[in-house]
């Protein structure tokens, strides 16, 4: 009687066990699968507001949400202004400058006009974007 109790216990231990393994592998792969989608969802759609470095020159600028332009390397900040689609308004030491931008897949093109457009590549960051 006590050996078919005992092994009744096990079994109910063991059952509780793997139940609680189940659940705790569904939720890793749940938020897995959670950080794989925002990593991918924020890769297609990809705009300024982000960390860009440039092709040519190596130089690094983050475009913030509040309209600030963070030089890294020099002590200059500047400030932006979206005016439509693809014009911005620029001013960084105290000149204002009238640029034009596009950004294509993770590139972005940046410059005073079409013809002299210098190229920045976005800086990724997986986790940076996640919440």
């Amino acid at each position: 009687m006590y050996k078919s109790n005992s092994r009744l216990i096990r079994k109910k231990q063991n059952t509780s066990k793997k139940k609680a393994f189940v659940i705790i592998g569904l939720c890793l792969i749940l938020a897995i699968c959670f950080i794989v989608l925002k990593i991918v969802y924020n890769h297609q759609n990809v705009t300024l507001q982000n960390t860009w470095q440039s092709k040519e020159t190596g130089q690094i600028l983050s475009f913030n949400p509040d309209g600030t332009v963070d030089i890294k390397g020099t002590s200059l900040d500047g400030t932006y202004h979206i005016i439509s689609p693809n014009t911005m308004e620029y001013t960084v030491d105290g000149k204002t400058f009238l640029m034009t931008y596009y950004i294509v897949d993770t590139t972005l093109y940046w410059g005073v006009n079409n013809m002299a457009l210098e190229h920045f590549q976005l800086i990724t960051n997986p986790f940076y974007h996640l919440i």
